[in-house]
C-alpha cells in the first residue's frame, strides 16, 4: 500500500507529515499555491499576494476572482485546440456578469426537468419551450400574465388591468389592447393602422385603413355593401358597392341625416329634399373643424364670426426649382434666375430674392397656391406670414426687428446694414435675436 502522506514528484517522493500543509513558492519566494491539510482547501495567489482562487472541501465551494480580478470559469469541448475564450462552450464570467452556453460551432442548450414537465432554451434555434404554463408574477406573487399550453394568453386581473402591446423594431406601439378602457388601437408611432377581414381564399373583403381614413367592403369579384335596417327589416341606410350608391331613407321615409346636440336640437342637417347642409342652429353657432392625424384642428370655419381660421403660419406658393439644383431644404432663401427658376441665394443684397422655402421648424404653410403635378422639382415659397429662415449672423449680429437680405452664404439671409443696397433686396424681418453663427430663426416675410 502506498503511503497516504507521499506526493510523487518526478521519480522522487515528497513526504509530508500528518497535518502539514503543502506550499509552493515562486523564484522570488512568494507563496503562490497552498494545500491546507487541516481544512482541505486549495488556494492560489497572484504575485502581489492577492487571493484569486479558493477551493473549500468543507463546504464544497469554489471561489474565483476578487482582489481586483474578475473570475471566469471556462469549459472546453474535446475539439478545442487552444484555450481561447471563443472556443469554450461554457463561459461563466463574473465581470459581466454573464453565463454563455455554446459557441459558433456548438449550439448551447439549457434544460430544466420536472416530474412531468420540461423547460428548454435552445441556442441553435433561438426557441424557448415549456411543456406546462408560463406565469409572470409581481414581487408579491400576484399573477399578471399567464400563457397556457392550450394556447390561451391571459393578462391582468388581481387588481391590475390587462394590456397587450405589439411594438415595432423602433419600439413604437403599433397594436394595443387595453382592458381598462375596453379599447383596441392599431397603428401609431409613425405607422397607420389597418384591419383586414378575409375570405376563405385569403382575399380581402373588408378593410379599415387609418392611413387613408377609409373603410372598404368587397373586392376580388365581390361587390361590397353596408346595410342598416329598420324595425320592419327594410333597408333604411344602404351603401352599395355594386351600384356606387348611398341610400338614406326608403319609400315612405324621406332621406335626411340629422346630428343633434345634448338638448336634442338639430345642429347638423343633411336634407335630401332641399339639397342643403346646415351646421348650427338658432342660439348655437355652427363650426366646422378639419383635423390632422394627431387630432389637432388645422382648419376651422366659424359660423359666429364668419372667419376661416388656419392653424399654420404662412401663405406659400409652389415655384419651379432650377434643374441643376438638388432638393432645397425648408428655410432656404431663394432667388430667381434668367430662366424663371428658383435657386439658393448666394450674393449679398440680391434684388432677385423671391422668398424663403416654407415648412422649416414648427411653422408649416397654412395655404399653398399653384400646387399641381409637375415634371420639374417644385417647392413652396412663403409669400406672407411667419416662416423659419436660415440666417448667418457672422456678417453682423441680428436683433429682433432687423431687416434681412440675402448673404454670400448659400441659402442664408443676413442683417441688412447697407442702406444704399437694401431697397428691393429685403426678404423680411427677424423675430428673434441671433448674436452670431448660422441658425434657423423665425422671420416675418415682408418682400420690399
Amino acid at each position: 500500500m502506498p503511503d497516504d502522506n507521499v506526493i510523487a514528484v518526478g521519480d522522487k517522493d515528497l513526504l509530508l507529515k500528518p497535518g502539514q500543509d503543502l506550499v509552493l513558492q515562486d523564484r522570488d519566494g512568494r507563496k503562490r499555491l497552498r494545500l491546507d491539510a487541516a481544512t482541505g482547501t486549495i488556494s492560489l495567489r497572484t504575485a502581489e499576494g492577492k487571493l484569486v482562487l479558493l477551493l473549500e472541501a468543507e463546504r464544497a465551494n469554489v471561489w474565483l476572482g476578487g482582489s481586483g480580478q474578475d473570475g471566469d470559469l471556462l469549459l472546453f469541448p474535446d475539439a478545442a485546440n487552444s484555450f481561447e475564450v471563443d472556443q469554450a462552450t461554457v463561459h461563466l464570467n463574473a465581470g459581466q456578469p454573464s453565463l454563455r452556453l455554446g459557441n459558433r460551432q456548438h449550439a448551447g442548450q439549457v434544460s430544466i426537468e420536472g416530474n412531468d414537465h420540461r423547460i428548454e432554451l435552445d441556442g441553435g434555434t433561438g426557441r424557448v419551450r415549456a411543456s406546462g404554463q408560463v406565469d409572470v408574477r409581481t414581487s408579491h406573487n400576484r399573477l399578471r400574465v399567464q400563457l397556457n399550453q392550450d394556447g390561451t394568453l391571459m393578462g391582468g386581473g388581481d387588481g391590475a388591468d390587462g394590456r397587450l402591446q405589439l411594438r415595432s423594431s423602433a419600439d413604437g406601439i403599433r397594436i394595443g389592447f387595453d382592458a381598462a378602457t375596453a379599447t383596441g388601437n392599431l397603428g401609431g408611432s409613425g405607422t397607420s393602422g389597418m384591419v383586414r377581414l378575409r375570405s376563405p381564399a385569403n382575399e380581402d373583403r373588408i378593410v379599415l385603413n387609418a392611413a387613408t381614413a377609409n373603410g372598404s367592403f368587397g373586392g376580388d369579384g365581390e361587390a361590397g355593401g353596408l346595410f342598416i335596417k329598420d324595425a320592419s327589416g327594410a333597408d333604411a341606410i344602404v351603401l352599395n358597392g355594386a351600384t356606387g350608391n348611398l341610400g338614406l331613407g326608403r319609400q315612405g321615409n324621406g332621406a335626411s341625416l340629422f346630428v343633434k346636440d345634448d338638448s336634442g336640437e338639430d345642429t347638423v342637417v343633411l336634407n335630401g329634399a332641399t339639397g342643403s347642409v346646415g351646421i348650427g342652429r338658432d342660439g348655437r353657432e355652427g363650426t366646422l373643424f378639419v383635423k390632422n392625424r394627431a387630432g389637432q384642428n388645422t382648419i376651422r370655419l366659424d359660423g359666429q364670426s364668419g372667419d376661416i381660421l388656419l392653424s399654420n403660419a404662412d401663405c406659400a406658393e409652389d415655384f419651379d426649382i432650377a434643374p441643376d439644383v438638388a432638393a432645397v431644404e425648408p428655410g432656404t432663401v431663394l432667388t430667381i434666375d434668367d430662366q424663371t427658376h428658383l435657386r439658393p441665394a448666394d450674393k449679398p443684397y440680391d434684388h432677385r430674392v423671391i422668398g424663403v422655402v416654407s415648412g422649416a421648424g414648427s411653422y408649416q404653410p397654412a395655404l399653398v397656391l399653384d400646387r399641381h403635378p409637375s415634371t420639374e422639382h417644385r417647392a413652396p415659397v412663403a409669400l406672407i406670414g411667419k416662416v423659419y429662415c436660415k440666417v448667418d449672423a457672422g456678417f453682423a449680429p441680428i436683433r429682433a426687428g432687423d431687416l434681412l437680405t440675402t448673404s454670400p452664404t448659400p441659402g442664408h439671409a443676413m442683417k441688412a446694414i447697407d442702406p444704399q443696397r437694401t431697397p428691393g433686396a429685403v426678404l423680411g424681418k427677424a423675430l428673434v435675436d441671433l448674436a452670431g453663427g448660422q441658425s434657423l430663426i423665425p422671420v416675418i416675410v415682408t418682400l420690399h
